[in-house]
């Protein structure tokens, strides 16, 4: 379930940047309407660790697109992500209450596991915008594979109707000089 929600959070941001941005100035953030897709899932990926943004936001997108029918799935999707979310944070902690060990006994210091908890969060946080900007460029890809295959059976058909035309004159030709 996780990925098809972040499947449909990809597809809103490209698909409705201007009601995203209201939506993230609403929020507290101060983004310019100009924001690029990836400033976007940068934001997004960023607010994914907080439920309270994740769950606003979800039901946000619930209102606000036609194209799925997300209210269903909102709890759903709410604890599926909040449960990848809350395992994340618990590694990190368990991770961090190692390092702490660690550090009592004289291993490591102060700002080196501080260094290394931001460093896992911005990976994370990263590793969540790439994922969202990956399944954007597959919606394109996909996008523009249909446009080309719809392309392809309007040409067949004009080509078609142009071979059929052509046939018809010449019977009619024919018919006519006989």
């Amino acid at each position: 379930m996780e990925k098809e929600v972040l499947y449909e959070v990809a597809y809103f941001i490209m698909n409705n940047p201007g009601k995203l941005i209201r939506f993230l100035n609403s929020q507290g953030y101060d983004v310019p309407m100009s924001a690029t897709t990836q400033e976007l899932n940068d934001i997004v990926a960023d607010g994914l660790f907080n439920p309270q943004f994740l769950e606003s936001l979800i039901k946000f997108i619930a209102v606000n697109d036609e194209h799925i029918n997300f209210i269903v799935a909102i709890a759903t999707a709410v604890s599926a992500i909040a449960s990848a979310i809350s395992g994340m944070v618990i590694n990190a902690k368990m991770a961090l209450f190692s390092r702490q060990q660690a550090l009592k006994a004289g291993e490591y210091n102060k700002e080196v596991v501080q260094w290394q908890k931001d460093q896992a969060v911005l990976a994370a946080k990263k590793g969540m915008s790439i994922e969202l900007s990956r399944m954007q460029s597959e919606m394109i890809l996909d996008r523009d594979i249909q446009e080309e295959k719809q392309k392809s059976k309007r040409n067949i058909t004009m080509f078609g109707m142009f071979a059929v035309g052509a046939i018809v004159l010449t019977v009619v030709a024919k018919k006519l000089t006989d």
